[in-house]
């Protein structure tokens, strides 16, 4: 059925739900799993006095991505799924362009990504990667969502930006 499958992954509740989802499917079907972190730099240019502060925190920034990703792959293979991770820098890009990217390049038959649920003001206001994803996704997509009352933050200093909220 499903034997490669993308989990775009920020470490927030709402996308490790849908990392949980994507084990127990990639186990199950003895599928591959590739769990996308990606790095949202496009806001760090403000604010810096010098650009060595800039570099730095960008270093910073990949290296906790980077043990995000790691920390999401071992949950896979503790689990028994195979699986293995990137880690993308957005640039100028928007974060459903790189999974829709990533998807295309890992030759994804799945995409499973967690999502809020949200409707009306609430997503017009925040917007929604998911429902981006799900409009222009050449792949089936798998939407997780999160339980209501339980909000999505990024896992404590994270510095990655995937927002899953739909």
């Amino acid at each position: 059925m499903y034997r490669r499958i993308l989990v775009p992954f920020d470490g927030g509740e709402t996308s490790q739900q849908g990392l949980r989802e994507a084990i127990q499917l990639a186990t199950e079907l003895q599928a591959e799993l590739r769990i996308l972190v990606v790095v949202d730099t496009s806001e760090l240019h403000m604010g810096f006095a010098s650009a060595d502060g800039l570099l730095s925190t960008v270093a910073l920034m990949r290296q906790r991505s980077q043990e995000l990703a790691a920390a999401a792959c071992t949950q896979a293979h503790e689990a028994g799924a195979r699986a293995d991770f990137v880690v993308r820098d957005i640039g100028a890009d928007q974060v459903a362009d790189l999974v829709l990217a990533e998807a295309d390049e890992y030759q994804a038959e799945l995409i499973v990504m967690g999502t809020h649920g949200r409707r009306g003001l609430s997503r017009a206001a925040l917007g929604s990667e998911a429902e981006s994803v799900s409009r222009r996704s050449k792949v089936p997509l798998l939407l997780v969502r999160t339980p209501q009352g339980k909000p999505s933050v990024l896992a404590p200093d994270v510095p990655t930006r995937l927002q899953t909220s739909g």
